[in-house]
C-alpha cells in the first residue's frame, strides 16, 4: 500500500547558507549565548565548514518555523551532545541517521570529517531527494518503509542515532532494534530518544499534548502529576497508516528489561533533548 511518504513533490527553494543566516535572531540563538558560551565560540569554525543550504521550513518537518538559523543551531547542539555521550568515533566511521528528515543533524556529521560516511535512512522520499541533491559526496540517503530493514550490510556501521523515531513506533519496535543490532559493528553505539516517565509528568508542556488529548485511551490513563500507569503506552492517531501513526511512552524500567535483550544499555539521559530522554546502547 502506497503511503503519503512515497509521494514525491518538488522541493521548495532553500533559504540560504548558514553563514548567510547567522545574523538572524531567535530564541535558540539567545539561549545558546546565555546557556552555552563554549558552543558560541565554536560557531565560526562550524559556519565556515557548512556549505549545505538550509531547507525551507516545508522541507524540514516545520522545525523552528521561520527561525532558520535556530534550525541550524539545534542540529549543532544535538550533534555535539551525541558525540559527548558515545565517545570518539573511528577515523573512517560509518554513521546512520535513522529518520533524519532533511539532515538537521546529519549535516554536522557530513562536515565533521571527509573520512566519515553518512547514511540518512528516511521514510519521506522528499527528504531523501533533498539529501541526494544538496549534501556532499560522503553522504547518501535511502528510502525506508514501515518494515524494519535498512538495506545495509551486517556489521556495517559504527553509530546509529534516531531523534523522535521510537516515540512513534508501535508493533515493529523490537524488530527495528534487532535490525539496528544487525547493522552495528561489535562495539558500535546507538543513540535513540524516547518519551519516558519524566516526559509523561511534563506532557502538558509538550507539543504532542494536543494530539494526545484526542485519544480516548490517553484521557483514561492520564492524571496530572500521577506516574505512568504502565511501562509502555501507545496512543494511535492514524489508524489507516503503518508509518508514523502513534505516540509512544517508555518507562526506563522497560528499556532496561526489554531493550537490553538486543543491545547493552550503556546510559539513559533523562530530558537531555527537551522533553525527550536519550538511550545510549552498544552492540556487544
Amino acid at each position: 500500500m502506497k503511503s503519503i511518504f512515497d509521494e514525491r513533490r518538488a522541493l521548495f527553494p532553500t533559504v540560504g547558507l548558514p553563514m548567510e543566516l547567522c545574523k538572524q535572531g531567535g530564541p535558540g540563538k539567545t539561549a545558546m549565548h546565555r546557556n552555552n558560551p563554549a558552543l558560541a565560540h565554536l560557531l565560526k569554525e562550524f559556519l565556515k565548514k557548512d556549505r549545505i543550504p538550509i531547507p525551507a521550513t516545508e522541507d524540514r518537518e516545520g522545525y523552528q518555523g521561520s527561525y532558520h538559523f535556530d534550525y541550524w543551531l539545534s542540529g549543532l547542539s544535538d550533534y555535539r551532545t551525541i558525540l559527548e555521550h558515545v565517545g570518539p568515533l573511528p577515523e573512517r566511521a560509518h554513521i546512520i541517521d535513522f529518520g533524519g528528515a532533511s539532515g538537521r543533524v546529519a549535516r554536522f556529521f557530513a562536515n565533521g570529517s571527509t573520512e566519515w560516511r553518512v547514511t540518512v535512512a528516511e521514510l519521506n522520499i522528499n527528504h531523501v531527494d533533498y539529501i541526494t541533491r544538496y549534501f556532499p559526496e560522503n553522504t547518501r540517503a535511502i528510502k525506508l518503509s514501515a518494515l524494519p530493514y535498512f538495506m545495509l550490510a551486517e556489521n556495517e556501521c559504527d553509530l546509529i542515532y534516531a531523534f523522535s523515531v521510537f516515540t512513534h513506533i508501535d508493533v515493529y519496535e523490537l524488530s527495528w532494534l534487532a535490525e539496528i543490532r544487525r547493522i552495528l559493528k561489535p562495539g558500535g553505539k546507538a543513540y535513540l530518544t524516547i518519551h519516558d516517565e519524566t516526559s509523561w509528568l511534563n506532557v502538558e508542556k509538550m507539543s504532542v499534548y494536543r494530539v494526545l488529548m484526542d485519544s480516548p485511551d490517553f484521557g483514561r490513563h492520564y492524571v496530572k502529576g500521577a506516574p505512568m500507569p504502565e511501562e509502555r503506552l501507545v496512543y494511535e492517531y492514524s489508524p489507516n497508516s503503518n508509518e508514523y501513526n502513534c505516540n509512544v511512552f517508555h518507562h526506563v524500567n522497560y528499556i532496561r528489561r526489554i531493550w537490553s535483550k538486543w543491545l547493552k544499555v550503556v546510559d539513559i539521559l533523562p530530558g537531555i533533548h527537551g522533553h525527550q530522554t536519550a538511550v545510549v546502547l552498544e552492540k556487544v
